[in-house]
């Protein structure tokens, strides 16, 4: 549809994402009702297609001898050897404060006598942090369960999303523009991560890391891992998605919020859609944006792939 350079923003654009167009699969009688209430969906977990979507526990498959001995190795030199511990880590602050002691003092030990000395601090952080993980996943499921997400997708010309989304290519996919101006959400889009196993809470590096104080725990990444990843059964959707938190009525199951109207930049039209709809669906989105263009996704004559035709 457009030239590399023409899908994203211009450069003085302020956006996290930097794309200037994202599209929405719908059938055409979802079409008419976005047209004629200028909305889009907002949907939490439960009415999604994907029972496992925000609604898996991250992995938890440590060697914890192997994590003990790496926290443990790391801390030695974080307290006698070159490597500062992060200082934004509670442990790194204590660690700091011990390395300016110990070396005030004249205070040595060798590697031996540290995992001696500090293994049991090591042990009892282990549990308690994975602990800490277990009651953070019964804290998050309920909050993720009322998260309200906006799912779309880059790809206007997959076969299959059409026929799961498009009502077998007889709807319509709408492709919205990012409006600076306008302070429009796609801006704050996301792309899913498709992965084939669940992901991890953390690897044993970096679980070691924060044992040794070299690292701080961030729960909003670990949030953001439940609500951009999928699996790898879903990777020809090609989704981007923008996270509302609870949005307005955070009971509902979804919200049906507006849109701008110059976001609707076009409307393409499935090959079987049906051309009494067609007529009136271009008629509600001329009513809203004057300004918004059309195209047809034809089945190519050469290859198997649609392609994606501008008409008047």
């Amino acid at each position: 549809m457009d030239n590399a350079n023409d899908l994203l923003l211009h450069p003085g654009a302020t956006s996290r994402n930097r794309r200037r167009f994202f599209f929405k699969y719908m059938t055409s009688e979802t079409a008419l009702a976005v047209l004629t209430n200028q909305t889009l969906r907002w949907s939490t977990p439960q009415v999604l297609n994907d029972p496992f979507d925000m609604n898996f526990d991250l992995r938890i498959d440590f060697n914890l001898d192997r994590v003990r001995k790496m926290a443990l190795d790391q801390g030695y030199n974080d307290h006698f050897g070159e490597n500062p511990a992060e200082p934004g880590n509670t442990l790194g602050i204590l660690i700091a404060i011990a390395r300016q002691a110990f070396a005030q003092k004249g205070i040595s030990m060798t590697r031996d006598e540290f995992g001696a000395e500090m293994g049991p601090a090591v042990d009892a952080s282990l549990a308690k942090v994975l602990s800490g993980v277990e009651a953070s996943a019964a804290e998050v499921r309920p909050m993720l369960n009322r998260t309200k997400v906006l799912c779309l997708t880059v790809r206007p010309d997959n076969m299959l999303m059409w026929s799961h989304y498009g009502q077998q290519h007889g709807g319509v996919v709408m492709r919205f523009e990012t409006v600076p101006e306008l302070d429009s959400p796609y801006s704050m889009a996301r792309e899913v991560t498709y992965t084939a196993a669940m992901p991890r809470w953390m690897d044993e590096q970096g679980l070691a890391d924060l044992l040794s104080g070299r690292m701080k725990s961030d729960p909003q990444e670990l949030i953001n891992k439940l609500v951009y990843t999928k699996s790898d059964h879903w990777s020809y959707e090609a989704e981007w998605r923008v996270s509302s938190g609870f949005g307005r009525d955070r009971t509902a199951q979804f919200e049906d919020l507006s849109f701008g109207a110059p976001e609707l930049e076009s409307l393409i039209f499935g090959c079987r859609i049906d051309v009494a709809r067609r007529e009136e669906i271009k008629l509600a989105a001329t009513r809203l944006n004057p300004k918004v263009k059309f195209w047809d996704a034809r089945p190519s004559n050469r290859e198997f792939r649609m392609d994606i035709i501008q008409i008047d």
